[in-house]
């Protein structure tokens, strides 16, 4: 069977709860792999094993085609999909499923790998950042929908989309809104958030299919990014470079997310490779 029409074509959100943890309780998850980028809740109280009849099933709407994330914060459930005609950003209720908004952000976008979306949305008290699968970064009001701001980021900085389209998910950091673009002298990219101004572009390595982190390394805040074909550490806040890594993968098939320890940054390359780096002194 057709891998696009058997898992992309009929993409169902679906939440699912336990008599435990009722679905109010949840904490945010406002961005891709939870509030610290590492995929770690602090909710306690949870269960150690499914019940045998299965988790109950809250509500489920059909989605759209697409491989986006869900991001969750407070009672709002965004995500991105598509159907014949856009990529959309929309926003259910989290307690009922019900259609909150959808906004078109783009038009559809079609690869051979799979049509729709990548990246999962990042979001604030009071904005939703999606990134498409051809590179278009958007700001959108959480509480309307309205969008805000757009940012063709790969036609802007002179670049093409990822052979598997763009897939990284924004990162907010003090006002910025951040991206990998793998662009030349744009490997990552920074947007105000508010007005969509472009505030800082660095790197010249092409891009992986990674998301950009903020870690503690070497006693400082980092914004550490996997591109295609090195791990580097930047200041966020002026993007400034503090370090580069060099590992090349196979077709620019980074995708790890890092991970950091007192004074390293660690990645899990593609194949099977585990990089180790440290701060601004190596």
């Amino acid at each position: 069977m057709n891998f696009q029409k058997r898992i992309l074509d009929s993409i169902v959100l679906i939440i699912v709860l336990t008599a435990t943890m009722p679905c109010l309780a949840a904490g945010d998850w406002p961005q891709f792999l939870g509030p610290q980028r590492n995929g770690h809740s602090d909710e306690t109280g949870l269960i150690d094993r499914f019940p045998e009849a299965g988790l109950e099933v809250v509500f489920r709407v059909p989605g759209g085609v697409g491989m986006s994330g869900v991001s969750v914060a407070g009672n709002r459930v965004v995500t991105l999909v598509q159907d014949a005609t856009a990529q959309s950003v929309i926003c259910l209720d989290a307690n009922t499923g019900n259609k909150i908004w959808s906004t078109p952000i783009a038009p559809s976008y079609k690869n051979a790998m799979g049509n729709g979306s990548r990246s999962a949305p990042a979001l604030t008290s009071d904005q939703g950042f999606v990134f498409t699968g051809e590179g278009l970064l958007a700001a959108v009001n959480l509480d309307s929908g309205e969008k805000q701001w757009e940012a063709d980021v790969i036609e802007e900085f002179g670049g093409k989309p990822a052979e598997y389209g763009m897939a990284s998910s924004p990162i907010v950091h003090q006002g910025l809104v951040i991206v990998t673009a793998g662009c030349p002298n744009a490997t990552v990219v920074a947007f105000d958030c508010k007005t969509g101004e472009h505030r800082w572009s660095v790197g010249q390595d092409r891009t992986g299919y990674s998301s950009p982190t903020l870690l503690r390394v070497a006693q400082e805040t980092q914004l550490v990014v996997y591109s295609g074909t090195a791990l580097l550490g930047i200041d966020p806040t002026e993007g400034a470079p503090l370090w580069r890594y060099r590992c090349k993968q196979p077709a620019h098939n980074a995708k790890a997310t890092t991970l950091s320890n007192k004074h390293h940054a660690h990645a899990w390359a593609h194949p099977q490779r585990l990089v180790r780096k440290g701060g601004p002194a190596g």
